[in-house]
Parts: structure tokens; C-alpha cells; sequence
């Protein structure tokens, strides 16, 4: 599983507040965190093009390995590309990560990717050389998200605001 992106609310005395005036403070907390993760996956960018370039063997124990498994037909050439890493970053898709927590008085969310490989590929620490330059990291694709993701939690809290000074719905 590549880092997944972490974003946390955690207020200090706001559930007392809330509690108090009549409001459900964790159903507000996950709904934002749920419209943050569906940000997230907004901003992770296209699939890259296939990247053409050269693979040159690092053994002659992997050249080797590589013309057996292509006579026995274990591997093609060329690759071809499924497509599964960028389904799986696709919410409601098979090992996409999505997940929505309470964390002490605030919540936790988690988007990602459960696939593999992953890490090699979006991975921000352990991106591959090969990789680099073609693929963006899923860091990036959250970093784009945060200015938008600080937007709707200012918005609750303001909404949170308006609510406790009787002013909200």
C-alpha cells in the first residue's frame, strides 16, 4: 500500500459547544472528511502516457530470466498497460482506501490505494527511478487538494459557529 493521505480535524472544547446547542458535531465532522477525500480524488491527475524508455538489464542472470519467461510465455512484449492503479484510486472502486474515523474529539480520513505495486509507482518515498517524471505522487495530488480542503472545514466551522450563536438551521 503506497503513504496514504491523512487529514485530520481534532477541536478542543467545540463537541461540548455543539452538544449543547443542539447539533450533531461528528455527523458534520464526517461529511465534510467524506466531501475532503472525494477533493483528493478530484485532483489526482490523469493517467500518464506509457513511458517508452529504455530498460537496459542489470544482470546477465535477468537477461536470461527474461527471454526464458518470454519463450515460455510468462511475460509479453510489449507490456500492456490495465489500468488498475488509477481504478483503484477511484472511489467505490476494488482497492481504493477511503475511509472516514473518529479520532479523539475530531476525525481522521484516509484515501490511497491498496494495490501492490503502488508504492513504486505514486509511492513519495519509494517511487522508482523509472517512474519518476511520468508519474506524479499521491503527495501531490494532496498537496493540489489542500487549499480546497482547509476551504470546506472553514466553512463548517463557520457553519458550527452560526449554529452555537443560534444563527444556523
Amino acid at each position: 500500500m503506497t503513504d496514504p493521505i491523512e487529514v485530520q480535524f481534532d477541536p478542543p472544547d467545540l463537541p461540548k459547544r455543539f452538544a449543547k446547542a443542539g447539533g450533531d458535531l461528528e455527523k458534520e465532522l464526517r461529511q465534510t472528511m467524506d466531501q475532503a477525500l472525494y477533493h483528493i480524488q478530484d485532483s489526482v491527475p490523469s493517467y500518464p502516457v506509457a513511458s517508452r524508455k529504455p530498460q537496459p538489464f542489470k544482470s546477465d542472470k535477468q537477461r536470461r530470466f527474461f527471454f526464458w519467461a518470454l519463450r515460455s510465455g510468462r511475460i509479453s512484449v510489449p507490456y500492456r498497460r490495465t489500468g488498475t492503479l488509477g481504478r483503484s484510486l477511484t472511489i467505490g472502486q476494488p482497492g481504493n482506501i477511503k475511509e472516514v474515523r473518529k479520532l479523539g474529539q475530531g476525525v481522521e480520513g484516509q484515501f490511497g490505494t491498496r494495490t501492490k505495486y503502488a508504492p513504486m509507482v505514486i509511492g513519495q518515498r519509494s517511487q522508482a527511478r523509472y517512474h519518476q517524471g511520468t508519474w506524479w505522487t499521491l503527495n501531490e495530488a494532496g498537496k493540489k487538494a489542500r487549499p480546497d480542503i482547509n476551504r470546506l472545514f472553514a466553512q463548517m466551522a463557520r457553519r458550527m459557529a452560526d449554529f452555537i450563536a443560534g444563527k444556523g438551521a
